[in-house]
Formats: C-alpha cells, sequence, structure tokens
C-alpha cells in the first residue's frame, strides 16, 4: 500500500475506534451497574448513539481496506475484541469499580497498537 493510503487508514481507524471502544468503555466505567436509574438511562442513550457511529465508522473503515486477507483478518480481530470486551463487562464484578474499566481500557490499547503495528508494516 502506499503510505498515503496507509496515513488516511490509520486516521479513518483512530476515529472510529474512539466512537466505538469508547462507547464500551464509558458504558463500563459510568453506565453498567449503576445505581441511579435516570442517570443510567441518559448515559446509555447517549453510548448507544456513540457505538452506532462507531460501528459504521468501522464498517466503512473496513470497507477501505484494499488486501482481501488483511481485511478478512482485521474484521476477526475486531470481533473477537469486541466479544472479548463485551465478556470482561459482564464477568468481571463491578465491586472492583474503576479497576475493571482499566482492564477494558488495557485490552482496547494492545489491540489499537497490534493493529497499528500491522499497518506499519504495510507502509514498508
Amino acid at each position: 500500500m502506499m503510505s498515503q493510503e496507509v496515513e488516511n487508514l490509520k486516521l479513518r481507524s483512530r476515529n472510529a475506534y474512539i466512537f466505538f471502544f469508547g462507547a464500551l468503555w464509558g458504558y463500563t466505567t459510568f453506565g453498567h451497574g449503576s445505581t441511579i436509574p435516570a442517570f443510567n438511562t441518559g448515559l446509555l442513550v447517549l453510548y448507544a448513539i456513540m457505538g452506532l457511529i462507531g460501528v459504521y465508522l468501522v464498517i466503512f473503515k473496513d470497507a477501505r481496506i484494499i488486501n482481501r486477507q488483511l481485511q478478512r483478518n482485521v474484521v476477526l480481530a475486531e470481533v473477537c475484541i469486541t466479544l472479548l470486551v463485551l465478556a470482561f463487562i459482564y464477568m468481571i464484578p463491578d465491586s472492583l469499580g474503576l479497576v475493571k474499566a482499566v482492564i477494558i481500557l488495557i485490552v482496547i490499547a494492545v489491540y489499537f497498537k497490534l493493529y497499528n503495528r500491522t499497518l506499519d508494516k504495510l507502509e514498508r
């Protein structure tokens, strides 16, 4: 891939992942397990809209990947990491509080770092 295409893909990826994984992380931090119903409902709407925008951006980003094998691997990795994060949201007890959110954030950050390394290899 050309350097400009990789840079565009990195920019789209960052924006898509900020919305998508940001919605999951925000739900984990502030929405899941909240005992205040009104607070929880308002945040759920915000995170649902943010998540839908993120899903749209991720699908749009994945469609722009030219290499079909890389596209398949990226989509599979995104599905796996999403399922892993969702499993962690419900498996890690709410009593851990922000530690739970930090665990989710670390998993997402490691995935994003590996994804960027893969794109850097394409640039060479």
